[in-house]
């Protein structure tokens, strides 16, 4: 049966998303979590101007579907998106959150950063962000606070985010899938994978930043 959920303002303003992505994930149940996190992917390529096959390469995913299968699907998906009126960086980085917290949310009701509170963090520091500043998030989740700042940060500038992306932003958590869904959610802000990959290099899988010379 459907989980109870409390219908918060965010799950109310994606309320539409959420039943495009079951949706289009309702044809395959075997693979549906994989299936879910390369359809983000895919929604991500669409935003940020990339091929998705690419990015597969790039980071050693594994297609389950065909290219273009996909990227009909992400098509369905930026619609919906677009329509929710929110960032779609901001909207893949909690779709992500989702994926990632399926299993642990139906027990434990675990506490998220609604996506205005992020915005209204990343808007404090506005003033203060600078080109060459570092931003960690050492218990990234799927990176919806690095979402929110890089927003700030590149606002729709392509190449500024591409400089951004590639030596600003850090993030480590010990779930190799909060990074998944952290890089999908920024990837969407480019359409650089070379800068993405610089990017992802320097992020670590543990629970916190080891502190570098």
């Amino acid at each position: 049966g459907a989980m109870k959920r409390e219908k918060t303002f965010e799950l109310r303003r994606l309320a539409k998303v959420d039943a495009t992505l079951e949706h289009l994930l309702s044809g395959a149940p075997n693979e549906k979590d994989e299936h879910r996190w390369q359809l983000l992917e895919a929604t991500a390529a669409r935003v940020g101007g990339f091929d998705v096959r690419a990015f597969q390469d790039q980071f050693g995913i594994e297609p389950i579907k065909s290219g273009s299968e996909l990227q009909e699907e992400a098509r369905t998906m930026v619609q919906a998106v677009d329509d929710s009126g929110i960032h779609p960086v901001l909207v893949l980085s909690i779709l992500s959150r989702e994926a990632l917290e399926e299993r642990e949310r139906k027990s434990s009701g675990a506490y998220h950063t609604d996506f205005r509170l992020a915005m209204y963090l990343a808007q404090s520091v506005e003033g203060r962000l600078t080109p060459d500043m570092k931003i960690v998030d050492p218990a990234c989740g799927a990176g919806i606070l690095l979402a929110a700042v890089s927003i700030m940060a590149c606002g729709s500038d392509r190449i500024l985010a591409s400089d951004w992306l590639r030596n600003n932003v850090y993030a480590a958590d010990r779930s190799p899938l909060a990074l998944r869904g952290t890089l999908i959610a920024l990837s969407a802000l480019t359409n650089d994978l070379v800068a993405l990959g610089a990017m992802r290099a320097k992020w670590r899988v543990q629970d916190s930043l080891m502190a570098t010379g």
